[in-house]
């Protein structure tokens, strides 16, 4: 039996047309108030959500929106230490951040 080749790179068009794809549905969701990618409701960016399916990897759609989710809780973060008077310019909520700063507390 001959050995599976390996699946080839996505093209500049094919990732061009998945990220597309991605950020209609981002802002679908975004528009709809509705964080996590999967849990908008039935009707509410099937189209969206659809064409984002066809047009990604499954590794990369799980990707993005693992990341989708990870940046709102950094965002609700930052938002929170702001509201506490914590100085947030120049912070970089996230593990690459150098100062490992997350909290504004040292």
């Amino acid at each position: 039996m001959a050995p599976t080749p390996a699946p080839s790179a996505p093209s500049r068009q094919e990732r061009k047309l998945c990220w597309g794809g991605r950020d209609r549905y981002f802002a679908c969701l975004d528009a709809a108030g509705v964080v996590e990618a999967g849990k908008e409701g039935r009707g509410t960016c099937e189209t969206e959500g659809k064409e984002y399916e066809a047009n990604c990897a499954k590794s990369w759609i799980h990707y993005f929106n693992e990341r989708r989710i990870q940046e709102a809780r950094l965002r609700a973060r930052f938002i929170a230490d702001e509201a506490r008077g914590v100085d947030v310019r120049g912070l970089r909520y996230g593990p690459d951040d150098p100062k490992k700063n997350y909290s504004g507390s040292g």
